[in-house]
């Protein structure tokens, strides 16, 4: 069966590593609204980009592949792609207070 790219781990590759769209696009020197193509799966990236992708985010290229005809397991854990989440992130660590959804909006007493 055929390996195609997948943005959905491109996606959660990136975020665990905490790397915003425009740095993973300056880093491959690709732009930002490929990198977002890449992510949603609307164009595939030239194997060397692919590549590329995978060592900004600290990934291997294969852990950026899925079968094709295959959703793409969607993996939030870090150690799924050995590598380990950017300090400050949220990504592998469990959080016990949710953060505001909208914080530069001004709570209302309930």
């Amino acid at each position: 069966m055929a390996r195609r790219f997948s943005g959905r781990q491109l996606r959660t590759a990136r975020r665990i590593s905490g790397l915003s769209v425009h740095q993973v696009a300056d880093r491959v020197g690709r732009t930002c609204w490929s990198v977002y193509a890449y992510e949603r799966g609307a164009a595939q990236p030239p194997i060397e980009v692919a590549d590329a992708l995978a060592d900004v985010v600290g990934a291997h290229l294969t852990d950026l592949l899925s079968d094709d005809g295959v959703k793409a397991v969607d993996c939030l854990t870090a150690g799924s792609f050995g590598i380990r989440p950017h300090p400050g992130t949220g990504y592998g660590q469990e959080s016990q207070v949710r953060p505001r959804p909208y914080p530069h909006l001004p709570t209302v007493g309930r």
